[in-house]
């Protein structure tokens, strides 16, 4: 009786573990709550075009020094805003811890169906009798020669094959 005991309080703490993930995740992906915040990158090493190019110029030897002096710089443009970096990020590390803490929960409650569901072994007596008569019965019988021989008439020696001469 206790390991129903023990499967009902399984099955009841891992089914309220993968009920509060699910609502978990469905809250932050509805913006009703925030993710857990793990990442915050800021905004002075995020990309903007202005590396990138100064980087091309720098790197291209056909490049005159006096061109890359006369132009005009073009305004910092964020290829990938730090904000909507931080928040991917998070959301995604949200979303991966909640899914393992949901696994865990289905691996809870799957271990207390386990101990719940009976495992009950029925022998059929009358089937099993039938088997060891049946059993028995060609145990006993005699052996008998259940094909004919291939042939009737005794074999042959095999003479060596002589190789030819030349």
């Amino acid at each position: 009786m206790s390991e129903k005991v023990s499967g009902y309080l399984l099955l009841v703490v891992g089914l309220t573990i993968m009920i509060v993930a699910v609502i978990n995740i469905f809250m932050v992906f509805t913006n009703k709550t925030k993710p857990f915040s793990v990442f915050n990158i800021s905004s002075s090493s995020s990309l903007n075009i202005n590396d990138i190019i100064s980087q091309l110029q720098k790197n291209n030897p056909t490049a005159s020094p006096s061109a890359s002096n006369n132009t005009i710089a073009p305004p910092k443009i964020d290829i990938l805003p730090p904000e909507v970096l931080n928040q991917t990020l998070n959301l995604s590390t949200h979303f991966f811890l909640m899914s393992f803490i949901l696994g865990f929960g289905y691996k809870l409650a799957n271990l207390g169906v386990q101990l719940i569901r009976p495992i009950n072994v029925k022998l059929k007596s009358h089937l099993l009798e039938v088997m060891n008569n049946s059993t028995q019965e060609v145990i006993n019988a005699p052996i008998t020669q259940s094909s004919p021989p291939i042939s009737s008439q005794p074999l042959q020696p095999v003479q060596p094959l002589q190789p030819p001469q030349i």
